[in-house]
């Protein structure tokens, strides 16, 4: 601070930001911030139905919910360098250039995807002896991270749509299919069968269900991306 780095704490600063910029940020940063709220929120709400469900075969999600997310942060990982490749192009005004990387990209992603799709299946009959858990719960954990496995090449492409949509400012559609997606169909749908579907309903059919609900909104995500409303330079803002 006292050599006057360029990202030194200056509160006399927020004064000169122009109307015009706090503006734009504040119209992206409150549908962003929203979502990660109502998406973290969301999940809470699976895992609540799931133990509903079948409380004792917990650990066996846990153990599907870790392979998941070793596939998950790689998407996530790949899909944020998508986003700062094609942010580069909107930013510098060549709309046309951030269209043909975006296909170019999209090929890449779905190959990514199937390698993750493959190394998930291998996964679901190593992860239940590297983690904890009980013997009678394996063969349960297998087959969930099988189930989680088979959606995540659309998981992946969809992280894609949604960071391409995110690098071109258009949050009010990322945020209405990600959570505001999963708050209309997947959440209900986990509480009915939690609340309705107890001591009949399996927790293998319940995440199998949930999974596939989740996924549908691939369809409207590959939608949007195609309009191309999203491909417009939101520096020239403020």
């Amino acid at each position: 601070h006292r050599r006057r780095a360029f990202f030194s704490l200056k509160l006399n600063a927020v004064l000169a930001i122009r109307k015009g910029v706090l503006k734009s940020y504040f119209r992206r940063m409150v549908p962003l911030t929203a979502n990660e709220l109502m998406w973290s929120t969301g999940l809470n709400v699976f895992f609540w139905a799931y133990a509903r469900l079948e409380e004792a075969s917990l650990p066996a999600i846990a153990v599907a919910d870790q392979a998941f997310m070793v596939g998950f942060v790689l998407s996530t990982g790949v899909s944020s360098a998508v986003s700062v490749l094609i942010g580069t192009e909107l930013g510098a005004g060549n709309l046309q250039a951030a269209t043909q990387k975006c296909k170019q990209l999209f090929s890449l992603v779905c190959l990514i995807a199937l390698t993750c799709c493959a190394v998930g299946f291998l996964s679901a009959f190593v992860m239940p002896y590297i983690i904890a858990v009980k013997a009678g719960l394996r063969p349960l954990a297998t087959r969930l991270t099988m189930v989680y496995s088979l959606f995540f090449p659309i998981n992946c492409v969809y992280a894609f749509c949604f960071f391409c949509l995110r690098a071109g400012g258009d949050t009010k559609n990322a945020t209405r299919l990600d959570s505001g997606y999963m708050w209309a169909l997947p959440v209900p749908l986990s509480l009915a069968l939690a609340l309705f579907g107890a001591g009949r309903v399996t927790l293998m059919t319940a995440v199998f269900l949930v999974q596939l609900a989740m996924n549908l909104k691939i369809a409207p995500a590959l939608m949007i991306l195609k309009k191309g409303g999203w491909l417009r330079n939101i520096t020239l803002e403020g």
